[in-house]
């Protein structure tokens, strides 16, 4: 079996419903958990077809665009505290 890095197997738990997180949590807490049980269960998950639904962003924000420079950035900062003053001055 592959081997699973630690941040892999986050990234797949948190794919989980709420549920079945709460259900690793508990059984992560009350039992002797080891990654190779773990690692069963979500490969058992995952040929369920329990993570089909879920998007991949591997390379969604591959090409985002330059990045701004720093008074690109502080302008924009700088909007965004000056912002809920002008949302006050609405409700007044």
């Amino acid at each position: 079996m592959a081997e699973m890095t630690f941040d892999q197997i986050l990234r797949a738990a948190r794919q989980l419903p709420p549920q079945q997180q709460d259900e690793l949590i508990r059984q992560l807490r009350t039992s002797s958990l080891t990654r190779e049980r773990l690692a069963r269960k979500l490969k058992a998950l995952q040929e369920a077809g329990a993570f089909d639904d879920a998007e991949s962003l591997k390379g969604k924000y591959a090409a985002a665009g330059p990045a701004p420079d720093a008074e690109e950035v502080e302008a924009y900062l700088k909007s965004l505290s000056r912002e809920w003053e002008s949302d006050l001055d609405g409700l007044a």
